[in-house]
C-alpha cells in the first residue's frame, strides 16, 4: 500500500506539472503566433536617394566662359565692325562647348548618384532580407518550441493519469477492513498484535 501511495503522489505531482507545461507551452505559442502576425519590415532610408548634385565646378566654368568671352569682346572692339563679325562665330563656338562640358559635369554626377542609389538599395535589400528571415525563423522556432512543451506537458498528463489509475487498481470496491486483515497494508500487517492488542477498524 505504501509503494501505491508514493506512486499515486508522485502521479499527482506529474500531473500537475503536465498541466502547468501544457497551458504555458499553449500561452506561449499563442504569444510568438501573435507576434508573427503583426511582423511588419523595417524600412531603411537609402542614404543616397535625396543626395543634392554639386554645381559648384560648372558655376566655376561658367564664370570663366564669362570672362573670356568678355575679355575676348574688348579685344576685338577696337578693331571695328568686321573683326567682330568675324569673331562672333569662334565666340559662340567657344560657349557652346562650355556649356557642353557643363551639361556633361552636371550629368555624370546624376549618373553616378543613380549607381550610388541602385547599389544601396541591393544592399537594403539583402540587409531587410536577411533581417526578416532570420526574424520569422526565430518566432517560427519559439512556436514549434512553444508547441512541443505544449505536447509534452499533455503527454505527462496522460502518463501521469495512467500511473496514478494503476496505482489504485484493485483498491477501488474493496471492503475498507481488508485494508487491515487481508493485505491491503502488506499481508494482515496489524500492529496491535504485537503487543497483546489487535487494532479494528471503526467501520466494524
Amino acid at each position: 500500500m505504501a509503494v501505491a501511495t508514493a506512486t499515486a503522489i508522485m502521479g499527482g505531482l506529474g500531473l500537475a506539472k503536465g498541466i502547468y507545461d501544457t497551458v504555458d507551452g499553449k500561452r506561449k505559442e499563442k504569444a510568438r503566433q501573435a507576434e508573427l502576425d503583426a511582423y511588419q519590415r523595417k524600412e531603411r532610408e537609402n542614404a543616397f536617394r535625396n543626395m543634392q548634385i554639386s554645381t559648384i565646378g560648372s558655376d566655376a566654368m561658367r564664370e570663366e566662359s564669362s570672362r573670356n568671352i568678355a575679355t575676348s569682346m574688348n579685344s576685338i572692339g577696337n578693331a571695328g565692325t568686321r573683326a567682330i563679325i568675324g569673331a562672333t562665330p569662334r565666340l559662340v563656338a567657344e560657349q557652346n562647348n562650355v556649356n557642353r562640358n557643363i551639361q556633361k559635369e552636371l550629368d555624370d554626377q546624376v549618373i553616378k548618384r543613380n549607381y550610388a542609389i541602385v547599389g544601396d538599395d541591393s544592399q537594403i535589400r539583402r540587409m531587410q532580407e536577411d533581417r526578416e528571415n532570420a526574424d520569422l525563423a526565430g518566432l517560427g522556432n519559439a512556436i514549434d518550441v512553444a508547441r512541443q512543451d505544449a505536447n509534452t506537458g499533455m503527454n505527462t498528463m496522460f502518463n501521469s493519469i495512467g500511473g496514478i489509475a494503476s496505482s489504485m487498481k484493485g483498491q477501488i470496491g474493496k471492503d475498507p477492513s481488508n485494508l487491515y486483515n487481508k493485505g491491503g497494508f502488506g499481508g494482515g500487517f496489524n500492529p496491535g498484535k504485537n503487543i497483546g492488542y489487535e487494532f479494528k477498524p471503526v467501520w466494524g
